[in-house]
């Protein structure tokens, strides 16, 4: 589901862009490939602030607090915490919404 949602996303922003957009900025040569990477970019790191907040704030995820054992709750906790820092530490390396899922599908197991 969000493959699809950011994919959906980007398309019609994309649409939105040519049919659009009176900057003039925004028909310079590779402009809008920058700007969709940088907009990408910024989302993975703000995804995985949110993690962290979620986990350490005051705003928790009810389906992780949730878990009655304490030791199961803390594994989740863990693996939730390494897959933000690593989205966060390398946001600039994924290259696709699709490479982020499998990063968190594959820390999840």
């Amino acid at each position: 589901m969000v493959n699809d949602v950011y994919e959906r996303f980007e398309a019609k922003f994309l649409r939105n862009w040519e049919s659009g957009t009176t900057d003039i900025i925004a028909g310079v040569p590779g402009y809008q490939d920058e700007y969709m990477r940088r907009m990408f970019v910024d989302a993975v790191g703000y995804a995985a602030a949110v993690m962290i907040r979620r986990m350490h704030g005051l705003a928790h995820d009810a389906d992780v607090d949730g878990i009655e054992d304490e030791d199961k709750r803390k594994d989740v906790q863990i693996l939730i915490l390494e897959a933000a820092e690593e989205l966060m530490m390398n946001r600039e390396e994924f290259k696709s919404i699709r490479e982020v899922t499998r990063l968190v599908q594959a820390r999840a197991g």
